[in-house]
């Protein structure tokens, strides 16, 4: 099963790794409350399927004279949204998607779109979009977003790895002995994590630069998804 955590508790990045054969660089880290996870994780890579959006009709409140805020019932979390707004000759909306209801939690990603722009659609990208945050003077027309669990239940996700704890036997009550690695190349822990290691500190042309999980807008590189 798929879990979606809390952002503040749990943070996973998938980072291109410029290697001669290529490859991808995964981070993660836990709150000290949480401890150390008891099994490895599965990494998955979008294989670029479509996926179908939901048009919706969104609640704006005016906070103010220039923020609004743009909630949508049943809550549900989205992956990505779309909006479209008109902005006139001299003004600019800066737009921002946050991870909790009503502008709350942590900001996923910002756009600001300069006018004119008669209508102009943008992308907000990231897990989860729960909310957004619009500062300036707007025509609203319509928006559409793509839900998280719809995201999670395509079928199109590929299993490029399984990432753990380098442990051995020492630590089977605590902790699963299963194979680590990329599917069909079945590693113990200790030996799969040696492999990481090699794998990094191959030469290449520069540091790992670390992109959110799902911000794939403005990077080509695939999105990772961890469990």
């Amino acid at each position: 099963m798929s879990r979606i955590v809390v952002p503040g508790l749990f943070t996973a990045w998938g980072g291109f790794v410029n290697t001669k054969g290529g490859g991808i660089a995964l981070r993660w880290m836990t709150h000290s409350s949480l401890g150390l996870p008891r099994e490895a994780f599965r990494v998955w890579r979008w294989g670029g399927g479509r996926l179908e959006g939901t048009r919706l009709e969104p609640t704006i409140r005016r906070v103010n004279d220039i923020e609004s805020v743009l909630t949508w019932s049943g809550f549900p979390m989205a992956a990505a949204v779309q909006v479209s707004i008109t902005v006139a000759a001299g003004k600019s909306v800066s737009a921002r998607a946050h991870s909790g209801p009503d502008a709350g939690g942590h900001i996923v990603d910002e756009e600001t779109i300069v006018g004119p722009a008669s209508p102009r659609s943008f992308v907000l990208v990231g897990t989860p979009i729960a909310s957004l945050s619009l500062l300036g003077e707007f025509t609203f027309d319509n928006m559409q977003i793509l839900e998280l669990q719809a995201l999670i239940d395509s079928p199109d996700w590929v299993l490029i790895d399984r990432v753990g704890l380098p442990v051995d036997k020492r630590f089977a009550f605590d902790y699963s002995l299963d194979p680590q690695g990329p599917p069909g190349i079945d590693r113990t822990p200790v030996d799969a994590a040696t492999e990481r290691v090699g794998r990094e500190r191959r030469p290449r042309s520069g540091p790992p630069r670390p992109t959110p999980v799902g911000q794939h807008r403005r990077s080509p590189h695939p999105i990772l998804w961890c469990w």
